[in-house]
């Protein structure tokens, strides 16, 4: 029996994550905290935006509660509908500032949840959009008096 329906249940989403994550350039740490570098919100979504895009995808993320707790609904959206979604919670910490502290959360939950529903990591250089980054490779120095064949490699080559 052959059937021509897709084996895939949000198959245009798929295609279109697929397209996404070929076209995102490396997201790098950008910022420093006491513990190291990371990529701030601000530094993930600059990176991402176009590319998004580009696939007709979006990401909406709003707050929820989940089990009388607060929360933080992530959703990925194609233009042709297909979506999917899901609710994390947020582990506030008590402080002076009830309204910081929540905000704290939120941010860093928003930049661990874009780059999961996406399949991203920060520093993992995917070879194909970041290519065009790159700078041409560089000719290593022609010695005189000595055949082509016999020139030094260079660095790229090497």
């Amino acid at each position: 029996m052959t059937s021509s329906e897709p084996t895939s249940p949000l198959p245009h989403l798929a295609k279109a994550l697929i397209e996404f994550q070929s076209s995102v350039p490396t997201i790098h740490d950008n910022a420093e905290s006491y513990h190291g570098g990371f990529a701030n919100l601000p530094g993930v979504l600059s990176k991402i935006g176009p590319a998004l895009r580009t696939a007709g995808l979006v990401v909406s993320q709003l707050p929820e509660e989940i089990n009388g707790q607060p929360g933080l609904r992530t959703t990925l959206m194609h233009t042709s509908g297909e979506h999917v979604s899901a609710v994390t919670p947020l582990a506030i910490n008590s402080g002076k500032n009830g309204t910081q502290e929540w905000g704290k959360s939120v941010t860093y939950q928003r930049r661990f949840c874009l780059l999961s529903v996406l399949g991203l990591c920060v520093g993992i250089e995917d070879n194909d959009a970041d290519i065009a980054e790159k700078a041409p490779a560089k000719p290593a120095a022609k010695i005189k008096g000595v055949a082509d064949k016999d020139q030094p490699l260079s660095k790229e080559d090497r």
